[in-house]
C-alpha cells in the first residue's frame, strides 16, 4: 500500500499555457483596477464638488426666505397696528 506518484491530469504543454494565460490576465489586472479607481475618484470628487454647490446654494436659499419671513412679520405687525 504504497502511495503512487501524483500524475498530471492535463498535459504538461496544455498546464504551461494556463499558467502563462493566466499570468497574462493578472498582469492586466492592476491596470483595470488602476482605471477603475480613477474614474471612481473623478467621480467621487465630481459628486463632492456637486454637493459643496448644493450646500451653497441651499445657504442663500435659506438666507432668502429669513429675509423674506421677516418682511412678511414686518407687514403684518403693520396691518395690525393700523387695523
Amino acid at each position: 500500500m504504497f502511495l503512487q506518484p501524483w500524475k498530471p491530469t492535463t498535459p504538461p504543454k496544455r498546464t504551461l499555457e494556463l499558467l502563462l494565460l493566466l499570468k497574462k490576465e493578472r498582469s492586466q489586472l492592476p491596470k483595470q483596477n488602476r482605471a477603475s479607481k480613477q474614474s471612481f475618484e473623478k467621480d467621487l470628487q465630481e459628486m463632492q464638488d456637486m454637493l459643496q454647490k448644493l450646500r451653497i446654494e441651499k445657504e442663500k436659499i435659506e438666507k432668502y426666505l429669513r429675509e423674506k419671513d421677516e418682511i412678511l412679520k414686518l407687514k403684518e405687525e403693520e396691518i395690525h397696528s393700523k387695523g
